[in-house]
């Protein structure tokens, strides 16, 4: 898994590194889903991708995985904020927000954290 989970207080940060894989993808979506039962609720959730050296998957594979999660049920509205810096990451998180499908998770991209964390926070 080349992403490191944290538990917040008011959100989960996911500072992801390495090469993401699509086995990535569905292991955040197990990690998330039993931060949801702890917690009783959808969080709000920090990616930071700078630390990334790509993806082992094309766009074909996040469209299906786009409309895999299109259907998951969450118990609230959940707000996901993305940080990029380089170009690179930027890229792979335009993708990502573009094709989420999930009207329950309102996706924004940020360039620093702290913009990112206020937005959550807001």
């Amino acid at each position: 898994m080349p992403y490191v989970l944290t538990k917040k207080e008011s959100y989960v940060h996911l500072d992801w590194f390495g090469t993401i894989t699509t086995n990535d993808l569905k292991s955040i979506g197990k990690d998330l889903t039993k931060v949801m039962a702890e917690r009783g609720f959808a969080p709000h959730v920090l990616h930071t991708f700078d630390q990334i050296d790509g993806m082992d998957f094309g766009p074909w594979a996040m469209f299906m995985h786009s409309l895999l999660r299109e259907d998951t049920l969450l118990p609230n509205k959940s707000k996901s904020a993305q940080v990029a810096k380089s170009e690179k990451a930027r890229s792979v998180c335009k993708m990502f927000r573009d094709l989420n499908r999930n009207p329950d998770i309102e996706m924004q991209l940020f360039g620093d954290e702290p913009s990112a964390i206020a937005w959550l926070q807001d």
